[in-house]
C-alpha cells in the first residue's frame, strides 16, 4: 500500500499508522455499510469503479468529509487486482451546505411564526409572485402556489381596489431613490374578509441598476387596527349618545376655519341645560335617558351636509355646510325646536337654539368660535 503526503494530511494518519489499520476501522460507522456494499460490487466485478462521499475517522476522534473515488490500478477489477483510491477533502463544502440547511431551517421556523407572509415578486402591476411563504394561507386564505406566477390569481387581485393605484405610485416614488417601502392597506381574503396589513419591502437591483425583483413581508395588523379604531372612536365620540364629541368638532373646525371657500358654513347649538333641574327630582339616569332620546331625535336631521355633535353637558351642535341662505337656517332652527318641544313637553322644560354663520374671511380658532356659538343662544319656541 502506497500513500502520498496529501492522503496523510486529509486523514490525519501517517503511513506507518495506516499500514496497521484497515480502511473499515477508520470509516465513520454511519458510512461503513454503504462503502462495504460498493466495495463488494467493485471486487466482484459488478462495477468497474465507484465514488462516494464518506467520512473518515481521524486519530483525535474527529471526522473528515471526503469525496472518495475507487478504480482499478493494475489489471481488471476483481479479487486480486490492485486499486487506486483518490480522496478530496470536502469538509468545507459540507460545512457550507449544512450551514445553508440550518439557515433555511431557521428561516423556515421564523417565517412559520410570522403573522403574515414573506415574498419575492416581479416589479409589475400584478406583483407577480416568484416565491411566497406558507404564511400566505393563514393571511389570505389562498395557498402559495395559487399566487406564484399568478397561477389562479395575482397578489394585486387581493389588494382592496381603492389601494391599488396608491401602492403602485408609492413604489414609483421610492424605487428611484432606493428607499424602503412601508405601507398599510387592506386586502380581501378568499373568504371575502377585509384584513389590514403592513407591507415592509425593498427593491432588489442588478449590476446595471435595474429593478430585478421586490422582496418583503406582509404582516397582519388587523388586531392593531381594531384597537386603534376603538381608541379613535372613543376619542372622537361621546360614550353615552354615540355622537361625535367636542374633540372631533374642534378638529374639524380647525381644518375648515383656515380654508378659503365660497361654500356657506354655519353652526347651530341646541341648549338643553334646563334638563339639569330634573336630576334633583328624578335622578341622574332619568336625565341621561332624556339626553339620549334628544340625541336620537336630533339625529333624524343629519345628512352629509349636517353633522351632529354632543359638545358640552346637555348641549348639542349641528355643523352645517352648503345651505341655501339664512332663511333655510331659520327654518331648520324652527324644525329642531318643534321636535324637541314634542319630546320635552311632558317634562315642562325648555331649551334654546343659537346659530352662527362662519364668514369667509373670519379669523377665529375653533375654541373662540365655540365660545361665540355659546353666546348666540336664543330661547326656543
Amino acid at each position: 500500500m502506497a500513500i502520498n503526503p496529501m492522503f496523510e494530511r486529509i486523514l490525519g494518519w501517517e503511513s506507518h499508522e495506516l499500514s496497521k489499520l484497515n480502511w473499515m476501522e477508520i470509516t465513520h460507522p454511519d458510512d461503513l455499510q454503504a462503502d462495504l456494499d460498493k466495495f463488494e460490487q467493485f471486487k466482484t466485478g459488478k462495477i468497474n469503479d465507484y465514488s462516494m462521499e464518506k467520512r473518515f475517522l481521524r486519530p483525535d476522534g474527529s471526522s473528515v468529509w471526503t469525496n472518495m473515488q475507487v478504480s482499478p490500478l493494475l489489471g481488471v477489477a476483481g479479487e486480486n487486482s490492485m486499486h487506486l483510491c483518490l480522496l478530496e477533502d470536502i469538509s468545507a463544502r459540507k460545512a457550507a451546505v449544512e450551514a445553508l440547511k440550518e439557515s433555511e431551517r431557521s428561516k423556515s421556523v421564523l417565517l412559520s411564526h410570522l403573522p403574515g407572509m414573506a415574498y419575492r415578486c416581479n416589479y409589475d402591476r400584478n406583483w407577480t409572485m416568484q416565491y411566497v411563504s406558507y404564511g400566505c394561507f393563514e393571511l389570505t386564505g389562498y395557498f402559495p402556489e395559487s399566487l406564484v406566477n399568478n397561477r389562479h390569481l395575482s397578489y394585486n387581485d387581493l389588494i382592496a381596489p381603492e389601494y391599488r393605484d396608491l401602492i403602485w405610485n408609492e413604489w414609483l416614488r421610492l424605487l428611484p431613490e432606493r428607499l424602503p417601502f412601508r405601507y398599510e392597506y387592506e386586502i380581501i381574503t378568499a373568504g371575502g374578509e377585509r384584513k389590514w396589513v403592513l407591507e415592509l419591502a425593498e427593491g432588489i437591483f442588478n449590476r446595471r441598476g435595474d429593478v430585478e425583483a421586490l422582496e418583503g413581508i406582509v404582516i397582519d395588523i388587523s388586531d392593531r387596527k381594531k384597537i386603534e379604531n376603538t381608541l379613535r372612536y372613543n376619542n372622537e365620540h361621546d360614550r353615552w349618545t354615540g355622537l361625535f364629541n367636542r374633540n372631533y368638532l374642534e378638529k374639524l373646525l380647525t381644518g375648515d376655519l383656515g380654508k378659503q371657500t365660497a361654500e356657506k358654513r354655519a353652526a347651530a347649538i341646541v341648549n338643553l341645560s334646563a334638563l339639569q333641574s330634573l336630576t334633583t327630582v328624578y335622578g341622574f339616569h332619568y336625565t341621561q335617558d332624556l339626553i339620549k332620546k334628544a340625541a336620537e331625535t336630533l339625529q333624524k336631521y343629519c345628512t352629509d351636509k349636517r353633522m351632529l355633535f354632543y359638545v358640552y353637558e346637555n348641549r348639542f351642535v349641528f355643523y352645517l355646510k352648503e345651505y341655501k341662505d339664512k332663511n333655510e337656517l331659520l327654518e331648520f332652527s324652527e324644525t329642531l325646536g318643534n321636535s324637541l318641544e314634542s319630546l320635552l313637553a311632558s317634562e315642562r322644560v325648555g331649551g334654546g337654539i343659537g346659530i352662527v354663520e362662519i364668514g369667509q374671511d373670519e379669523d377665529l380658532d375653533a375654541d373662540m368660535f365655540l365660545k361665540k356659538l355659546l353666546m348666540s343662544l336664543l330661547p326656543n319656541h
